[in-house]
């Protein structure tokens, strides 16, 4: 995770209940990526409460990094 431009270390999580409090408490503050595809947490989310535990999932992680990925690639935001 990076915040003010620097990489910030986290203790490794062991259940997807942690990782999301993790990602609540930084989402915002810092730039936080997440799952395989590793595409950024708060990407569409105005509060943390938005967010999905479902971005740890595997599947759902791939579904929501490629249609990202797929924006990027035809240009839109």
């Amino acid at each position: 995770m990076k915040a003010d431009g620097r990489l910030v270390p986290i203790r490794k999580l062991r259940s997807p209940d942690e990782a999301m409090d993790v990602v609540k408490d930084y989402v915002g503050h810092a730039i936080v990526r997440v799952g395989i595809t590793q595409f950024p947490a708060g990407v569409g989310v105005e509060d943390a409460s938005q967010l999905q535990p479902d971005m740890f999932d595997a599947c759902a992680n791939l579904r929501t990094g490629t249609g990202i990925f797929a924006k990027v690639a035809r240009g839109q935001r």
